[in-house]
């Protein structure tokens, strides 16, 4: 989990929305 936030501040800004719609693609195929 670690290695996910230290990736999310590399990325910046850009990956937030990337990051979100991953998210809800997973709680989707979860579903």
């Amino acid at each position: 989990m670690t290695l996910l936030l230290e990736l999310m501040q590399a990325g910046g800004w850009l990956m937030w929305p990337i990051a979100a719609c991953s998210v809800i693609a997973t709680a989707i195929v979860i579903e």
